[in-house]
């Protein structure tokens, strides 16, 4: 998938690449995790990049169950899988670190003491694991943050900050800092190794530079160097190239990707209002970047370039607050805009402009107006012509302010149709062919070849296997795994076709252990001071027996483990008349599954006292039969009714105290 979302740069975010090639096996001499970073912005005190392998790149943990973290100095990023799904290879849209949706991978960037989600494609190319689910190998694109990786194979001694730089959408014309990536070098070995300059080679080499190099023709023992990959795109839509590095007596390809801005963005606003002062503002691609993204409660459009001082923003809250919220998104037409009535939106759509850093301080009220309108299935909007008349709300006698957000406008949004007929032959290395679109328009196809299923297989995804004209290609060497081979065509516009895919399976594939998913029909009895909780195995063991389940009490924290034949355990020392919250949860080698919740409530006893001997006794104050549950009057007794027939009494003795109702 080509995701046009881009990310909007700020102080704070950061990228990571890492060492990477997908499915070449472990060979002797692997290193620990290779981290490159980039921090932000150049900044006199902040370094834009950072640069850490062996003992200065940490992994906290890698498992499938629990997910990655990992990072260098105070950047990590973490992913997390699914609950109760192990972390999977495969090409994931991620839309504020997925923090709204259960179903796919979450994604956090922490940069000191900045913590955001990520947005953008997550590509997860190679997984390696032991038998109780550790990571011993793993491989990670961010596409516009970066790479991160462990025990990928390197060689002539040489490690390389990157086998993969991807690029975020950048648009045509676009030449500053932020479509710049760093590719490091570190020669690991006690001798000189020789360098030679970098060269571009593929369909987009003429989209890639290499610049700011502090390699020189050798690279002494122990030595580190670097130079800056920019991303200068010159057609719209997917674009991809291979970077080729001399290195001793071989060639190092890295591979590039890019995501060229398609059609006509901007923003314009024009008016007398407080903030264009009676002139006229126009942000556009080229000079700026352009980028959408999803933010709480809507959407937000920023344009962003260099100069700081420079930059606009849209901001539309449409009702039930969007993708990020699990809403409805935009809808074409015309829409009143109102302050929100509530932390989200529920009834009326909402709007703000920022212009140079600046805004009305208040809610904006008025009209937009959406037009040509595309929406794809995660929300995001495709492309829209969005024209508006706005006021400041809290300002008195506020002018109105007018104008326009272009996104992605083009003549031609219609996609061609997709290639057909791939087949895989067989091995590890497979030749794979295809039949091209039939659409006239088209000017280039991709083919690639990706892990997982054809689900998650994305146009920048994987590994290149064409990118031209060709309708056949042989596949790198690929490790025991399911994959996927899939081709797309791209016409003059940037349009992306459906994909063409045929799914294979390489060797025998590793089972994907994970923790077990919650117990089932989990259920407690109370009783006097304690309770007798109940339950039946997880749905899933996460394909690791199930070793022991925990039974934790959610108001102490304590917590107490029985065997894996247990189906219930009770609980004591408990107060009657509360509620205590359990949680029960099964484990495995894996670790701790997901939990199941249960309420216990214990009470107090309410068993019948047993029958008194044949004398006089004091009422206990109920009687069985048509009586029970009538009280004796405070203070008196009763003869019991249990008593033998050969010493009751008449019922006119004195004996005996009359009560109404009662007969003798």
């Amino acid at each position: 998938m080509l995701h046009t979302a881009a990310i909007v740069a700020m102080a704070g975010t950061l990228a990571l690449t890492a060492t990477a090639v997908i499915g070449t096996s472990a060979q002797a001499g692997t290193v620990p995790p290779i981290v490159s970073l980039k921090l932000g912005v150049d900044q006199a005190s902040q370094p834009a990049y950072q640069f850490g392998d062996n003992g200065t790149a940490k992994v906290t943990y890698a498992t499938l169950s629990r997910g990655i973290s990992a990072g260098t100095g105070d950047a990590v990023v973490t992913v997390t899988p699914p609950p109760g799904q192990p972390l999977r290879m495969g090409d994931y849209a991620v839309i504020n670190g997925n923090q709204s949706d259960s179903t796919q991978p979450q994604v956090r960037l922490d940069a000191g003491s900045v913590t955001t989600g990520f947005t953008g494609e997550l590509d997860i190319r190679d997984l390696k694991w032991d038998s109780i689910g550790q990571l011993s190998t793993f491989d990670l694109v961010l596409h516009g943050i970066g790479e991160l990786s462990l025990n990928e194979p390197q060689s002539e001694g040489v490690d390389l900050g990157a086998r993969t730089l991807a690029f975020p959408a950048t648009p045509i014309g676009f030449s500053s800092v932020p479509a710049q990536q760093a590719e490091w070098l570190h020669n690991t070995t006690s001798s000189a190794v020789s360098l030679g300059a970098p060269t571009f080679s593929g369909s987009g080499a003429a989209d890639f530079t290499a610049t700011g190099s502090t390699c020189g023709s050798s690279l002494a023992a122990g030595a580190t160097c670097s130079f800056k990959v920019g991303f200068f795109p010159k057609k719209a839509g997917p674009r991809t190239a291979a970077l080729r590095i001399p290195i001793g007596g071989s060639t190092q390809t890295v591979a590039l990707t890019g995501a060229a801005a398609i059609g006509t963005s901007s923003i314009t606003t024009s008016g007398t209002d407080p903030l264009d002062l009676g002139a006229t503002n126009t942000y556009a691609n080229g000079p700026y970047i352009i980028a959408e993204s999803t933010i709480f409660g809507g959407y937000a459009w920023t344009a962003t370039t260099t100069d700081a001082s420079k930059n606009a923003q849209v901001v539309i809250t449409p009702p039930g607050g969007g993708p990020a919220n699990n809403g409805p998104p935009i809808t074409a037409g015309v829409h009143t805009t109102a302050p929100w009535d509530g932390p989200v939106p529920t009834s009326q759509y909402g709007f703000q402009v920022t212009l140079d850093s600046h805004t009305c301080g208040a809610p904006m009220t008025g009209t937009i107006d959406v037009e040509n309108l595309i929406v794809d299935a995660l929300g995001l909007v495709e492309m829209a012509k969005i024209t508006f008349s706005e006021r400041c709300a809290g300002l008195v006698n506020s002018n109105p302010m007018t104008g326009t957000l272009l996104w992605q406008l083009r003549s031609d949004a219609v996609s061609p149709a997709a290639p057909s007929g791939v087949t895989v032959g067989a091995g590890s290395a497979p030749a794979i062919s295809w039949k091209p679109s039939p659409s006239s328009d088209v000017t280039h196809t991709i083919a690639r070849v990706s892990p997982g299923g054809a689900s998650t297989v994305g146009v920048l995804s994987g590994v290149a296997l064409s990118d031209g004209t060709a309708t056949s290609a042989t596949s790198p060497t690929l490790t025991a795994g399911q994959y996927t081979a899939a081709v797309w065509a791209v016409d003059g516009s940037g349009n992306v076709s459906a994909p063409a895919t045929s799914t294979f399976t390489v060797g025998v594939p590793q089972t994907p252990y994970t923790v077990p998913s919650p117990p089932t029909a989990v259920s407690a009895i109370s009783t006097d001071g304690g309770g007798v909780i109940s339950f039946s195995p997880p749905a899933s063991d996460g394909n690791l027996p199930v070793t022991q389940y925990e039974i934790r009490n959610g108001n102490t924290g304590a917590a107490s483990l029985v065997p894996s034949t247990a189906r219930s355990a009770t609980v004591a020392g408990l107060r009657n008349g509360f509620h205590y919250s359990y949680t029960v949860r099964a484990i495995n080698a894996a670790g701790y599954g997901a939990q199941a919740d249960v309420t216990v409530s214990p009470v107090a006893s309410t068993t019948p006292p047993p029958p008194p001997p044949a004398q006089l006794l004091p009422d206990p104050g109920f009687e069985a039969g048509a009586e029970a549950g009538r009280p004796s009057s405070p203070g008196r007794s009763r003869p019991s009714r249990h008593r033998s027939m050969a010493v009751r009494r008449p019922c006119a003795s004195p004996h005996r105290v009359h009560r109404p109702g009662w007969s003798g």
